[in-house]
């Protein structure tokens, strides 16, 4: 296969921006190939990624196991690149259909040029800084870190070019962003790629710099433009970034200046630098973050053929299910009621918004949801059908549990109410629906399990990883069938692509019929631990549950729990089989 540019997107929980990121730079009118590194994100970003890469063969995932940081995660997959050409990409960029070809056009014009950068946009349509810079001086840098020692020196502060008049045509500058560096692929051969002393932050600076003393021209292109959602990943440990941003400068002054050498020279710097960074970890305390303006990027909304509102979007199947609606093409809009995580990470497809689906309905004025889907407690639904469907909604699909038949005899007066609620939900959503001409569907999931994140395996890991063994009420007899959070946001791709199979509800488990003690076996294994199963008959758990309940994590737990673990709660999903392709997967931990 002809690749003319390589394209290495370093990431880390970068989203579904990542996915808006790996269609667009595959929609390249050249022959292109996107080698995607994961710095070892949780995020569920590579697990949508994969299946695009299951029937794109230009698309390849890197699995780094952990956060090697921006140079060390470009290093890694260089090798692999095998075009002319190669584009180190951040994971929030958009480019165009004919972004490179024109880009390319402007290398092969000018045989000097080693890297070329092209002007980066905000959402909102302004220029973003940093996209034609100058290469920090240590007059240039006191400058911006302690403007009032260089008062007469307002040039010398800013470093950014950002601030000069857009040129016409393209021209040579001493340095470009890294969120968007061509490079010829015979250059990085001859100076080296980045230098992976840096974590974040100056390793694009640093290769700049040596590009031009290896006397190579840098370019920056004008008339070509890319969108960038900047600080995607920067944004959920913003302490953390700026630390690196500061350390890279200290290294970046040692590397190339000889007076840092001085033992007083690097003291001073040190001192500076520290200064800085205490100073701007204030302004993060002080300043709140307002989200972004994305008008100017959000008109094709208005003609947008199926729109999805997402509610409980930051829950366990949230967290799978946003990045595969997106993949799929559907317009999203996300509610959650954490406002951090509602302005976490907007993008082309991807709307967050601040709400409380418990509380008073609030609903944006613009938009129109042909599809919901309510990921939060079911009984908050059936009040709020009649607003969704006055929006535009056509589509429902809600959130209950199989909890709706395996509580019903509980001798638990709350679980016997969650029974209660849960019958009484499906039947006034299947009444407004009916009456108001909106098609519904209820999921009932048995156990939901993605560990780390869900709040039944990962109870019982917790407690092995703690205390090394596990009490097993009984022989722990019961037969399960838990089922992964990503089939379940698979399930709802799956009913939204097909016209049958509304207007009912539908249990749905996993592949695998396991005992809860083997279930809990496979848990040890997992963490690779010896498996220590203690069996303890029913009468010790009165005592061991009040002992229990002192720490948070196994409050909730009480004696009709473990008088489940030798009942059977197995139900089958032919019938989401049958009409929707429903195929979930054994249990995989």
């Amino acid at each position: 296969m002809l690749v003319e540019v390589s394209i290495i997107i370093v990431s880390y929980n970068s989203g579904t921006l990542l996915l808006e990121c790996v269609q667009s730079a595959l929609c390249s009118s050249v022959p292109v190939e996107v080698i995607v590194s994961d710095n070892g994100s949780v995020d569920c970003s590579i697990e949508a990624l994969e299946e695009l890469a299951t029937r794109e063969p230009r698309l390849v995932i890197c699995r780094n196991g952990a956060n090697l940081g921006f140079a060390k995660g470009n290093n890694a997959v260089l090798p692999r690149a095998r075009g002319a050409y190669v584009l180190f990409l951040n994971p929030d960029c958009i480019v165009g259909r004919d972004t490179l070809a024109d880009m390319v056009t402007v290398m092969e014009a000018h045989p000097k040029a080693g890297m070329a950068g092209c002007l980066i946009r905000n959402p909102d349509g302004t220029e973003q800084a940093g996209c034609r810079r100058e290469i920090p001086t240590p007059r240039r840098a006191l400058a911006k870190l302690l403007p009032f020692v260089l008062s007469d020196a307002p040039r010398s502060g800013h470093l950014l070019s950002a601030l000069d008049p857009l040129p016409d045509v393209p021209v040579p500058v001493e340095a470009i962003s890294g969120a968007f560096i061509l490079a010829r692929r015979s250059v990085l051969e001859h100076v080296g790629s980045f230098d992976e002393s840096y974590f974040m932050h100056w390793e694009d600076l640093d290769l700049c710099l040596r590009t031009r003393l290896a006397g190579w021209d840098i370019l920056f292109v004008p008339n070509v433009e890319i969108v960038h959602f900047k600080g995607r990943s920067s944004n959920q440990r913003p302490v953390f970034v700026e630390w690196h941003k500061h350390v890279g400068l200290f290294r970046f002054f040692r590397k190339y200046y000889s007076q840092f050498s001085l033992v007083p020279t690097r003291w001073a710097l040190a001192v500076a630098v520290c200064a800085h960074f205490l100073w701007r970890v204030f302004q993060m305390r002080k300043q709140a973050i307002a989200p972004p303006d994305f008008t100017r990027m959000r008109s094709f909304y208005a003609t947008c053929p199926r729109e999805v509102w997402v509610f409980g979007a930051t829950s366990l199947v949230g967290r799978f299910l946003l990045p595969r609606l997106v993949a799929a093409g559907y317009c999203v809009r996300a509610f959650s009621r954490d406002p951090a995580a509602a302005r976490a990470e907007d993008s082309m497809q991807l709307l967050w918004h601040s709400h409380d689906f418990g509380g008073p309905l609030s609903l944006p004025t613009s938009g129109r949801p042909d599809i919901v889907i309510q990921l939060a407690p079911l009984r908050l639904l059936p009040g709020q059908i009649e607003a969704l469907a006055a929006c535009g909604m056509r589509h429902l699909i809600g959130f209950g549990s199989t909890s709706r038949f395996t509580k019903r005899d509980s001798g638990d007066p709350g679980e016997r109410g969650l029974v209660a609620d849960l019958e009484n939900a499906e039947r006034e959503i299947e009444a407004s629906c009916s009456r108001l001409g909106v098609r519904w569907a209820i999921f009932r999931p048995t156990l939901i399990y993605s560990l780390g994140y869900d709040k039944n395996i990962s109870v019982l890991s917790g407690f092995i990883r703690r205390f090394g063994f596990f009490p097993m009420p009984g022989k722990g007899s019961g037969l399960r069938q838990p089922v992964h959070a990503d089939d379940l946001a698979k399930a709802c791709i799956a009913l939204l692509g097909n016209e049958s199979g509304w207007n009912q509800g539908y249990n749905l488990s996993g592949n695998q019929v396991l005992s809860y003690r083997t279930m809990v076996e496979g848990i040890f294994h997992k963490l690779g631990l010896r498996r220590r199963v203690v069996s303890v008959s029913r009468a010790w758990w009165g005592p061991m549950l009040m002992l229990a309940r002192v720490l948070p994590a196994y409050r909730r737990i009480n004696m009709e729990m473990i008088d489940r673990v030798n009942a059977d709660m197995c139900f089958g999903h032919d019938e989401a089989t049958r009409n929707f392709g429903f195929s979930p997967r054994g249990f995989d931990l």
